[in-house]
């Protein structure tokens, strides 16, 4: 990406970026067939903001130039302007997606109980949405079976799994998770919780995908347990490398949120936003690993006591993670801007020596500027145009559905925790 202002020397030179035209969904993927689409909230004004960017990119042009001095400041990144603001998605809902439709779930308004409903964003014109295009939209009949907030959501197999954020009796393990169909916007319960995960209202989960599973894992215990989403029979998750922190056994769970990043099918990463560290288990070493990511200081000043609600972590592909995040200290003096940086890493384990060696660097990275500072709760997903949800006809029967949801790419979700300040 370009940096579009070159700074003078003088200490009071105002700094102006350039502001890019917004770009919606529909024409990211008409460009490149995949898309980074992510929501961040306006603390001040309760509005969700929503952005797109590109999925792909090989180049590290926002680090430092060649011709510049180490004396003068960076010049600003590119600004970006939110496709969608929308001031009635309630906060604590859950921003998820499908092929090229949005949702956003549950939540809940100032001084109300938690929803039940949901909102969906289609962003197409064929005509398949029913003539509600561009815009969020939701219906009283577009209900999940509980009412949820901040619930994790897992895509696989073109349905979404949407799991705990129950309000209350959230130790009811027959409610716990409700299998979502994007094609009839309907809900059907899912497998029972396990016991020993019924009293724990605090989980991260992990799409095992090779396997056909689904990893719910407790962060304040060691109970951990997959599921066989083709069976619906649940098993202890077998985990090492278990540490003793305070009094009793802990998992290393106990750090990290939301849905894992998944890559070589195998390696299962959070980031550890206490550390700045990458956090991963490998489910055939049955090891857990934990490094920083070489070159992340580079990308900015990144701040050690990050807010666990400011970063975003998605699979790119094969053996790539992206991370997004905040960073409000560069500009915050000379700005009223928000930093928003998307970085590249690279994930590898060396099992050639005595002991695996586990790596996680940058390759590359672009950053962004957006309008405010009030904005934070960085939720991020994964478009794809290989495939469009249509919305069934009275006539389509249950064989139809089921051949399109056998040919639908899996999509990876990634949620953080959002907690108003």
């Amino acid at each position: 990406m370009a940096n579009v202002l070159k700074r003078t020397r003088s200490a009071r030179a105002k700094l102006e970026p350039k502001w890019c035209d917004s770009i919606t969904p529909h024409q990211q993927l008409q460009q490149y067939g995949r898309s980074i689409c992510f929501r961040v909230g306006d603390t001040g004004t309760g509005v969700f903001e929503f952005y797109c960017i590109p999925f792909d990119f090989n180049d590290d042009s926002d680090s430092q130039s060649k011709n510049q001095k180490n004396d003068e400041p960076p010049p600003l990144p590119t600004g970006i302007l939110p496709f969608q603001e929308n001031g009635e998605i309630p906060w604590l809902s859950t921003f998820a997606a499908v092929g090229s439709s949005l949702f956003c779930f549950g939540g809940k308004k100032t001084g109300e109980f938690p929803l039940s409903t949901f909102y969906r964003y289609d962003d197409d014109d064929d005509g398949t949405t029913g003539g509600i295009s561009g815009r969020w939209y939701t219906n009283s009949s577009f209900d999940m079976i509980r009412a949820r907030c901040q619930p994790q959501i897992i895509a696989m197999g073109g349905n979404l799994l949407v799991i705990g954020g129950l309000w209350k009796n959230w130790e009811d393990g027959s409610s716990w998770a409700e299998v979502f169909d994007p094609c009839s916007n309907s809900s059907s319960p899912a497998a029972s919780l396990p016991n020993e995960l019924q009293a724990k209202p605090s989980v991260v989960t992990a799409a095992l995908r090779s396997s056909n599973q689904i990893l719910v894992a407790s962060t304040l215990s060691n109970a951990a347990f997959v599921c066989d989403v083709r069976t619906l029979v649940w098993d202890v998750f077998d985990q090492s490398d278990q540490f003793v922190f305070g009094k009793g056994t802990v998992s290393h769970f106990r750090d990290v949120q939301g849905e894992a990043a998944v890559v070589k099918d195998t390696i299962l990463c959070w980031f550890h936003f206490r550390g700045n560290l990458l956090r991963a288990y490998d489910l055939k070493l049955k090891m857990w690993f934990e490094k920083p990511i070489t070159g992340l200081k580079k990308v900015g000043k990144i701040m050690s006591d990050l807010y666990d609600n400011d970063f975003s972590l998605l699979p790119l592909d094969y053996d790539h993670i992206c991370l997004l995040l905040f960073d409000h200290s560069p500009y915050a003096a000379q700005t009223c801007y928000s930093v928003f940086h998307c970085i590249k890493v690279l994930v590898s384990i060396n099992c050639t020596g005595e002991r695996p060696i586990f790596k996680a660097s940058v390759v590359s990275f672009r950053s962004y500027l957006l309008k405010k500072m009030s904005l934070h709760f960085i939720e991020a997903v994964v478009l794809t145009s290989f495939y469009r949800l249509r919305q069934p006809s009275s006539s389509a029967t249950a064989s139809t559905i089921v051949v399109v949801f056998s040919s639908l790419v899996v999509v990876f979700c990634s949620r953080p925790s959002i907690s108003p300040r």
